[in-house]
């Protein structure tokens, strides 16, 4: 252990914390001239700051520590009271002081007649306060250095001390403190030590500054059972929400659950099956493949079963019912996804941290050969041609994480119930796991198989499953639904799976969540307005008779990202009520050849259009027509596409002339490809630039990227393929044209110029591009719940890489090439090649902020 003393700033540097018994506290300073409380904890998590070791404080010594313990212990009640104020003749703060006495100045006498040392307080009219904050600060300073010194010490502070003086001083651990400000850092373990700073402050914690770290969100959320949402909003917003809330507050039990699954797997089938009330021609007749999503609002009802042995899901039909009794219902809605590749662009708008999955695998499909092409499922020319079973599972998997998992602290821990799967929880939304066809699985020879190499199809499953995600699935059921009567067993089993959603449903994070009495009002106006898919913000202001604007906008706001309707503050008045509508909309003209008419494939648009991805307006429309069978959609055209550019899923093209038809761009719908030689051999081009997701590139951000980029970039003039983008330069840009590609695990820049034009790239401008398209994927990758991180770098040059190509292999982090301090170092990823260096220069020149 070596202790260096540089004033009166005492630091511990040692090899490891093992060394140190116990450290308790942790401060720093930042003007010595006067000792703000600036970093303080309780734990065993120090943070490199100025250390207690072995309960022996090294500290600059406080002004006001030298008093006698009579003077100390009613400057310490001082302290705790609310506003600073201490009436010795009022009970609490008499309470207060016996406190504080009987725990830090056991030998002292009761009495209240102490004499203060002048300068330090005053006093009128039997109350005591600070002369200054000043000396109060100190004074706290001293208490936190003196009293503060063990769990017990900092529970009794958090229990004892008013809620203003908790308000002021404590902030959560991971709270980044501004300068100036005075910091009481409440350690996040063990557990109780936020729960007594939160149910201390209750509902004004939502205000506190404290939220600024999304690390507390979850235990504030829990605590105060209220939606983890708002805790992200403005201060005026949370301010509005916590009045609101201290008016009146109604719970909210409502769940959803996503079905998900490759296509023909038996999604349909199993929700027909979970459903109680069927016919026998319903049993027995055959499945209709779900086109894009199918949305069953409040299907159903949880509640006790009838052998009262737990919770399960009832048939609801839903009716029109007095608001109150509707918000006491346990209701559960359902989404049916469809598995064909073409619909995975619109599953955005409702893969949420907020559900239940039940992802759907087919036992007898064998998971590593590629899937057969039929009319169900066309994936000729798309990123998923040559996908697996199991490739199709680990992507629902991946995405689910990517749009469900909680960051920071969030989310809540399930036990993985997969055989083989580790103990620990995740955080993560519950994955439940239904195989069908097992009837078929177990005759066929592929189940023996399984059964003699595994043991049995889920431990396989697992085997195959990459590491990273392994311990996603909670539960996992084997289900027999062939279209005849079901056994007994059968039925048995489909009711243990009914229990285990409503089981997990009932666990559900934010299950039974109170919000704003008069936000109810809002499921009223919906109600009244049930005939309308869109509506404009005054429309159904109108219809309330006490809610203002502001609270409006909190209300769109909470039910936007609750997945009830669609609303986006910058894009106008215009709120989508019915969002199957909307889905309906963008999964008619998301589409495949099975679902087009034979009239409409003859249309002269259509193959231009499914090659592609270039959609006109006349076409959209006549789709929506003869497949939407929705006139609708035709009248709320211009209103309804914003939407889908703010989605990632459409941009608007533009069109030559007047006489043309508005033209749009559906990037999952382009199945062009690059042919190798159109790689622009006499352009000059900057070497690539890749942005690399090692974890997962979450599918469809390439698109989305695309999309922004049509508004990002100041292009007239567009090259669009399956997997890269050219925006083509003007005279303005200097002829600049930026290319954006995706590979399997990264997305790439390269900025080009014609070399017949003998026009140089230009460092400026493509550190310019470099930002605007940085800033973008930033954005982009905040959209999603999860972590989604990349790593900025270069395909290393010993080999020449065209964009496009893969280079996780060859990839070299820029911050890993910043560290090499020779100008032409070997290069690290190519060991056969010894003798290739890198261009360290040229690389940080043209794209680097950073120049040697």
């Amino acid at each position: 252990m070596d202790l260096r003393r540089g004033g009166e700033v005492v630091s511990y540097r040692g090899r490891s914390h093992d060394s140190v018994d116990r450290v308790t506290w942790l401060w720093r300073y930042w003007n010595l001239a006067r000792p703000d409380i600036v970093r303080s904890c309780i734990g065993l998590y120090p943070h490199n700051d100025i250390y207690i070791i072995d309960n022996k404080p090294h500290r600059k010594p406080s002004e006001h520590r030298k008093y006698p313990p009579d003077v100390m212990s009613l400057l310490y009640s001082l302290l705790l009271t609310e506003k600073y104020q201490l009436n010795l003749n009022e009970q609490s703060h008499r309470i207060i002081r016996e406190k504080i006495r009987d725990r830090y100045f056991p030998d002292i006498t009761e009495d209240n007649s102490v004499d203060l040392p002048d300068g330090i307080t005053e006093t009128r009219d039997d109350m005591i306060t600070f002369i200054s904050d000043d000396i109060r600060h100190d004074v706290m300073y001293a208490f936190v250095t003196d009293c503060l010194l063990k769990d017990s010490d900092l529970e009794f502070f958090l229990t004892t001390a008013s809620c203003h003086v908790i308000s002021e001083y404590c902030r959560s651990w991971w709270h980044e403190r501004s300068e100036g400000e005075r910091c009481l850092f409440i350690p996040n373990s063990p557990e109780k030590m936020y729960d007594l700073f939160i149910d201390k402050l209750q509902l004004d914690i939502i205000t506190h500054c404290t939220v600024s770290d999304r690390g507390i969100h979850k235990r504030i959320s829990k605590h105060l059972n209220i939606p983890e949402e708002v805790l992200k909003w403005e201060f005026e917003e949370r301010k509005r929400f916590v009045r609101s809330m201290n008016k009146d507050s109604v719970p909210m039990f409502r769940a959803r659950c996503l079905l998900v699954g490759c296509t023909g797997a038996g999604k349909t089938t199993v929700l027909r099956n979970l459903k109680r009330k069927k016919g026998k021609e319903e049993t027995e007749q055959p499945t209709e493949t779900t086109i894009g999503l199918d949305v069953h609002q409040d299907l159903f009802l949880i509640r006790q079963s009838e052998d009262d042995s737990g919770s399960t899901l009832i048939d609801y039909e839903r009716h029109t019912a007095p608001l109150a009794e509707n918000y006491e219902k346990r209701l559960l809605s359902v989404m049916d996804f469809a598995g064909q590749v073409a619909y995975y662009a619109c599953h955005q708008v409702y893969l949420s941290h907020r559900a239940i999955y039940l992802l759907v695998v087919d036992m007898t499909q064998d998971l590593n050969t590629k899937l057969q092409q039929d009319d169900r499922n066309c994936v000729q020319g798309t990123l998923f041609e040559d996908w697996t079973a199991l490739d199709y599972f680990t992507f629902w998997l991946q995405t689910i994480r990517t749009y469900g998992e909680n960051d920071d602290d969030k989310g809540y821990k399930i036990k993985p119930h997969i055989t083989g799967s580790s103990e620990h929880g995740n955080k993560m939304t519950p994955i439940i796991v239904l195989a069908t066809h097992g009837d078929s699985y177990r005759n066929s020879k592929a189940s023996e198989e399984d059964t003699s190499k595994y043991g049995s199809f889920f431990v396989k499953l697992r085997k195959h499953i990459p590491e990273n995600i392994k311990n996603l699935v909670c539960k996992h059921f084997e289900l027999e639904l062939p279209p005849r009567e079901r056994s007994q067993d059968e039925l048995r089993e489909l009711e243990k799976v009914r229990r285990y959603i409503a089981k997990t449903a009932e666990s559900l994070p934010h299950w039974g969540e109170k919000v704003p009495k008069h936000w109810s009002e809002f499921e009223r106006i919906v109600q009244e307005r049930q005939g309308s898919k869109i509506a404009s913000r005054e429309q159904l202001q109108e219809l309330s008779e006490y809610l203002t604007e502001n609270d409006f906008d909190d209300i769109l706001k909470f039910y936007h990202e609750i997945g009830m309707i669609l609303y986006f503050k910058d894009l106008g008045n215009d709120v989508i009520l019915d969002i199957q509508w909307f889905v309906d909309a963008f999964k008619n003209i998301i589409t495949d050849r099975k679902h087009v008419p034979v009239k409409m494939a003859s249309h002269d648009d259509w193959d231009q259009y499914f090659d592609d991805g270039m959609i006109t307006e006349s076409l959209m429309l006549k789709i929506w027509k003869e497949i939407g069978k929705d006139s609708s959609y035709a009248r709320y055209l211009n209103r309804i596409t914003p939407f889908m550019e703010k989605l990632g899923i459409l941009a608007k093209m533009g069109k030559k002339d007047r006489r043309e038809s508005q033209c749009y761009y559906i990037p999952s719908m382009n199945k062009r490809q690059l042919k190798k030689g159109e790689q622009w051999t006499r352009w000059k081009k900057t070497p690539i630039l890749s942005f690399y997701f090692k974890t997962y590139l979450p599918h469809f951000f390439f698109f989305r990227l695309v999309v922004a980029c049509f508004a990002l970039l100041d292009s007239q003039t567009k090259e669009l393929y399956k997997n890269i983008a050219l925006f083509c330069g003007t005279e303005k840009d200097e002829y600049h044209t930026v290319a954006i590609a995706v590979n399997k695990t990264s997305i790439q820049l390269q900025v080009l110029t014609p070399t017949g034009n003998d026009i140089p790239l230009r460092t400026e401008r493509t550190r310019a591009i470099r930002t605007k398209i940085e800033k973008k994927i930033e954005e982009l990758t905040k959209t999603f719940h999860g972590h989604v991180d990349y790593e900025i770098g270069f395909p290393c040059s010993c080999e020449t890489t065209l964009i496009t190509e893969e280079d996780e292999k060859r990839f070299i982090s820029e911050k890993e090439l910043l560290k090499i301090s020779v100008e032409n170092p070997p290069c690290p990823k190519c060991k056969v090649h010894s003798d290739k260096r890198i261009n360290k220069k040229e690389l940080l020149q043209i794209w680097g902020e950073n120049e040697l």
